[in-house]
């Protein structure tokens, strides 16, 4: 490809497509879901008796996302539009994680680095959901990436003033979630094996520092146990042995084909790259460690029960080789992503069982080294139609995915410009983890429906109760945020008052049916009363 024609495609990726995902994918229809899952959980104050504090203390994360609704609730109370109100803050943090990150690949990496590896990290459909919902998510990836940028100025510059604002963020940071000690703990190891143990310590304490201001008065709260106890049951040392399968299933809902490919091929040739510096051993250790955890990939429990143990143990092994590397030689820049990969994906991506959508941590250095491998290794001339192909490929799922409602992905199947998409949940399979979709099922109006239903029962002052074929959660937030009339709804199974049947729930729990005539009705909902129906499953 002539060398014009280069520049000429750099140009006008870097001028339409970077813009075109960080602004479009994340502002268009922003308004048009309504609150599912954790959002839901991100504004429970708002059901909540007691007073602000005492909530954020008995929850089981950090206080700044509840902060952050809590602020747009409070500034624009009773907004019609509440949803895109309260998802704003998140939208633009996305963004600026996007505009950060492209700075600082662009700053230290040049312009053909910066363009493909942040296009790829804003087109990613898990990162783009993250931003158009209401949760904590896209504050923790935009906090890890400055943190790491000063960090790495720090290491260029020797000025305190990087290490100190770099730890004041990675604070701040666990203050939105524990996954921040996905980048928090690679940043510490990096410095001490920088043989920096004064600025290691530095860093820890700061960082420390900044998080007790919530965490300590937490720590002697009860809910501190409860969380404690969930995270090492329910997510490390729960039954489940099929992460692997599952979080290739979750990649497969958010991503296109082609994008999937691409990537994981840069994360091989990074692998043979990065192998090239160790011993034999180490790279016998590295290949035993690839096909121990491709083959996890099966559907064979006796078989997880095994291979789970080998493969931790095969990639500590890998760690340790590369940390061994790491003190022979003065390592690059691009060393501390990937530090940070091996070490971030260990914790999401290899030791813990039931990671969900939390494998995002290691999302920002997964992207990166593989794209900076495709761009160090890969031919022009083959590299620039590749990165077409999968940018046109992204664009159009991710349009589909998220900006064409007609059908709404991933409950009704869909096609974009190079085939299916993902159809195991239109095909009913329940799979967990599933957020930031087009998700409208009127229930404003339901909530209208039903009080107008309670007031013909002489509702005013009862609490009425209600089942559902959704979450708990979203039927019990709408239809008591500002509750009025002194009615309130209550959950039950055991013969509630109303019975809320939704087409294509979030619950994803499609094959229920309900026999009988609807009090109420709409187009995504129909409302039962009390001895009117009958389930069937």
């Amino acid at each position: 490809m002539p060398k014009y024609r280069i520049y000429t495609l750099l140009k006008y990726v870097s001028i339409f497509l970077v813009p075109a995902s960080i602004l479009f994918f994340r502002f268009y229809k922003l308004n048009y879901s309504e609150f599912q899952g954790d959002e839901i959980e991100a504004q429970e104050y708002l059901l909540f008796e007691g007073d602000l504090k005492t909530f954020l203390l008995t929850r089981s994360k950090g206080p700044m996302q509840y902060l952050i609704t809590y602020l747009m609730n409070t500034i624009f109370l009773n907004s019609k539009i509440s949803e895109l109100i309260v998802r704003i803050p998140f939208a633009f943090a996305g963004i600026l994680c996007l505009l950060a990150f492209y700075f600082f690949i662009y700053k230290n990496f040049g312009k053909k680095t910066a363009v493909i590896s942040s296009s790829m990290l804003g087109l990613s459909g898990l990162i783009i959901a993250f931003s158009r919902i209401a949760q904590y998510q896209s504050f923790v990836l935009l906090l890890s990436i400055l943190s790491v940028y000063l960090i790495y100025k720090s290491f260029n510059e020797q000025r305190n003033l990087y290490l100190l604002s770099g730890a004041i963020l990675s604070g701040l940071a666990l203050l939105f979630h524990y996954d921040s000690l996905s980048f928090i703990i690679p940043i510490f190891l990096i410095l001490c094996l920088r043989k920096k143990t004064s600025a290691a310590a530095q860093y820890l304490i700061i960082t420390i520092a900044v998080a007790s201001v919530f965490y300590i008065p937490f720590i002697f709260n009860p809910a501190f146990k409860e969380t404690l106890k969930y995270l090492w049951e329910k997510r490390i040392l729960t039954g489940n042995y099929y992460s692997v399968s599952q979080s290739f299933e979750l990649l497969s809902i958010y991503h296109s084909k082609e994008y999937l490919i691409v990537l994981l091929a840069g994360i091989l040739l990074w692998f043979y790259n990065v192998s090239k510096r160790f011993s034999n051993l180490a790279k016998l250790l590295t290949s035993l460690f690839i096909a121990t955890y491709a083959l996890r990939i099966v559907n064979n429990e006796e078989l997880l029960k095994l291979l789970y143990p080998l493969s931790v143990l095969l990639f500590l092994l890998v760690i340790l080789s590369y940390v061994l590397q790491y003190y022979k030689t003065q390592p690059d820049k691009v060393g501390i992503f990937e530090f940070w990969f091996l070490i971030s994906f260990f914790m999401y991506g290899v030791i813990i069982k039931f990671p969900l959508t939390h494998i995002y941590a290691y999302f920002i250095p997964m992207i990166f080294i593989s794209s900076y491998s495709l761009t160090t290794f890969v031919k022009p001339k083959f590299l620039y139609p590749l990165v077409t192909l999968v940018f046109a490929s992204a664009f159009s799922f991710n349009y589909q995915a998220f900006i064409d409602t007609r059908k709404e992905y991933p409950w009704q199947k869909k096609n974009y410009i190079f085939g299916k998409m993902y159809d195991g949940i239109a095909e009913n399979l329940k799979v967990k983890g599933i957020f930031g979709f087009p998700y409208k099922r009127g229930w404003e109006d339901v909530r209208n429906d039903i009080f107008t239903l309670s007031l013909q029962q002489g509702g005013a002052g009862r609490t009425f109760t209600f089942d559902s074929n959704e979450k708990p959660d979203i039927p019990l937030f709408y239809l008591n945020k500002g509750s009025s009339g002194g009615v309130n709804y209550t959950f039950t199974q055991n013969d509630p008052d109303f019975y809320i049947y939704i087409k294509r729930p979030q619950s994803l729990v499609s094959t229920l049916k309900v026999k009988g005539t609807p009090a109420k009705r709409g187009d995504m909902y129909e409302i039962y009363l009390k001895g009117t129906y009958k389930l069937k499953v």
